[in-house]
């Protein structure tokens, strides 16, 4: 297991040919993405919010429990792991939430990827970077063939204590 941290974009991850490259963010059990990264996973990715309103529609008619879930879409050659950490938008994630579907996601991975993903919860989901950092260690420490590469956006300060608790 490894963990990166960048000050970097998302997005700007490049693609390495004969790869799929694996994007994670966090989503609600209401079907919404209209704030944050998640919005910008939709308008990026036009055929992902349909998909994930009918995996929801899914889940709800099969009374299969959302929170913790997570839901793989694929588009091309880019994996989007959509973590089900919060219950409605806003300060509503749950670090419980955030573990079990980033174990999901890691779960499904084949060795040596590395999943690409920004500080999920914190900010608009109510939750500090320092607790995200945690459950990020902690999960990552039973998938060590599978590793993380957490991005903070360029125009976002980097929360150096956040990024000491992922490195020691």
């Amino acid at each position: 297991m490894t963990i990166k941290h960048s000050h970097t974009d998302l997005f700007d991850v490049p693609a390495v040919l004969g790869h799929q490259r694996h994007l994670a963010h966090g989503v609600n059990t209401h079907g919404v993405m209209g704030a944050g990264v998640a919005k910008q996973f939709a308008r990026r990715y036009p055929q992902l919010l349909p998909a994930y309103r009918a995996y929801i529609n899914h889940c709800t008619r099969y009374d299969i429990q959302l929170p913790g879930d997570w839901f793989r879409f694929e588009a091309g050659t880019d994996v989007i792991h959509n973590l089900f950490s919060q219950d409605a938008p806003g300060p509503t994630a749950q670090l419980e939430w955030l573990e079990l579907s980033l174990s999901h996601a890691m779960n499904s991975c084949e060795p040596d990827v590395t999943i690409h993903l920004p500080w999920i919860g914190a900010g608009i989901g109510g939750l500090t970077r320092q607790e995200v950092a945690r459950t990020f260690l902690s999960v990552a420490s039973d998938y060590p063939d599978v590793h993380l590469h957490v991005h903070t956006h360029p125009a976002e300060e980097i929360d150096e204590h956040a990024v000491k608790i992922l490195f020691g």
